[in-house]
Parts: structure tokens; sequence; C-alpha cells
């Protein structure tokens, strides 16, 4: 669940709410209230364009329909009062649409499908603050009044690929306490998601923590990616664990080169460095 209004309380020190300014907890809330694509969607008379124009950016909607729908709910209406008013609000909805298309048609009409998750957004954030090093990933957030085309911010959310296992255990611990404090989980299920993805895989698996951390990326990005299907509570049982973990050697492959060998070897690393004997 989220707040209607993302704030943080006085108890949490100044400089680790710097990890997230005003305009971030716009963007998480925005992810976070995000629409699954392809969830169906109805436009009548009174739907608020901006209704639409979300519609159609999250992939729920297609500039065609809208200008179809638009045409045969204007011809609907009757002659009376009531009518011609609902007749003028539609006709300020297709100026609108055709504004709008016009915009995305030459920038990007998919602002939604591209961007990730609250999750992985606010990973990034974090992760950005601990390390300081910036890498590419951003965030695109369409923001669409109903009498204007599309206007749009974008938040840069760099996940960065910690150096040591404390730094990770810096941004886990980060990462739940903002995530508690916004309501978007409690502290027990997110101590468990760490738990079952990152320590308990280093344990059982003997992976390095290197790829575990890559495991809790993916894992994240799985659960935006599900539609409500998968949760931070149940992620870990419900995701193809094999795959999961292919995708994680493979990405912590790049993103630690030093590691490539030993991870295509399908070593752990997690045991002692053994020296030749000469023998």
């Amino acid at each position: 669940a989220t707040y209607a209004v993302l704030a943080f309380p006085s108890t949490i020190a100044g400089k680790l709410l710097r990890a997230f300014p005003g305009t971030c907890l716009q963007a998480i809330k925005l992810l976070a209230q995000k629409p699954t694509s392809g969830t169906p969607f109805e436009y009548v008379a009174d739907t608020p364009i901006s209704q639409v124009l979300h519609a159609i950016h999250a992939q729920r909607y297609t500039w065609d329909d809208a200008f179809m729908v638009n045409g045969d709910l204007t011809e609907d209406q009757e002659d009376t009062t009531a009518g011609r008013k609902i007749q003028a609000k539609l006709a300020r909805d297709r100026d609108v649409l055709s504004n709008a298309r016009k915009g995305t048609d030459t920038l990007r009409a998919d602002l939604y499908a591209v961007q990730p998750g609250h999750h992985t957004y606010m990973l990034g954030k974090i992760t950005y603050f601990c390390i300081k090093v910036i890498t590419v990933t951003k965030v695109s957030i369409s923001s669409m009044a109903e009498t204007s085309a599309v206007s749009r911010s974008t938040y840069t959310a760099e996940i960065i690929r910690p150096a040591t296992m404390e730094a990770c255990a810096s941004i886990f611990n980060l990462f739940t306490l903002f995530t508690v404090e916004m309501g978007v989980a409690s502290a027990c299920i997110v101590c468990q998601f760490f738990h079952f993805t990152f320590y308990e895989a280093i344990a059982l698996h003997g992976i390095p923590w290197q790829m575990a951390f890559e495991l809790v990326v993916i894992i994240l990005r799985r659960i935006e990616d599900s539609g409500g299907a998968l949760t931070l509570s149940n992620a870990y049982d419900v995701v193809h664990l094999n795959s999961a973990m292919s995708e994680a050697r493979q990405n912590a492959s790049v993103h630690y080169p030093h590691l490539a060998a030993m991870l295509r070897s399908g070593a752990s690393g997690s045991q002692d460095t053994i020296i030749f004997n000469g023998k």
C-alpha cells in the first residue's frame, strides 16, 4: 500500500533524507500506482481525458481506439442541454488527444513501458546515496493535464554495484528503513526477502555476494513485471530459481569482470584460494 502523500517522519536523520528529495517521492508514488500493461480500460462520456491519456501511455488503450470511441460517443448524444454539454466536453477531449498524439509521435509513446517499478527505483536511489557512483538507468514519468499535451519529468535512478559486502549491508539497511517508513511493506516482509534472496542464497548455494546482489535486483524486477502476482513476501518461493540464478550469474560477470572466469566455471567464490604446491 502507498500513502496518498508520501512523507517521512522527523525521526529519520536529515542526512539520510537527502537520498529521497521531494521529486523522488513523487516518482515513487507514480511508479507504485502505475497500472499493469494490458489492464482493460473503458472510455465513457464522463471519463476525464487525463485518465484516457494515462491508459494510452500505460499500453492499456490505443490512440485509434480513443479517437473511434470519442466519435461514437459524440454521435450518440441527444440534442438536449445535457447532451450538448457532453458533446462540447468530447470535442475538447478530441483536441487534447490530437495535441498529445502529435507530441508523443515525435518523442516516445511508450512512456511507461520501459521504466522500472518503485522497488528498483528506490534501490537505485539508495545505492547512489551510499556509493556516489553514477551509472545509466533512467525513469520517465509523464505528467498529463487535461488541457495540454504530454509534459515529462525525468528522474535518474542509478543502480550502483557495491564494491564490498559491507556496502551491500548498508544498502539493504536503508532500503528496509525507507520501504517501511513509506508504507510499501512491513519490516518483517522486507527482512525476510533479503534473508532468503541474499543471505540464504549465499549460504545454501555457495554463490559470491556479488551474484547474490544481482539476484536481488532480478527478483525485484520480476516482482514489478508480474502485475501483482509476485510480492516481496512470496517472490523467492514462486520465481523459477534456476533461471534467476543463471541471469544473476551473467549479470555479475558483466558488473564484476574480475569474477567472470570464476562465475563461468560455476565456482562459488566462497572457498579459500587454492595455491599450487608444485607437486
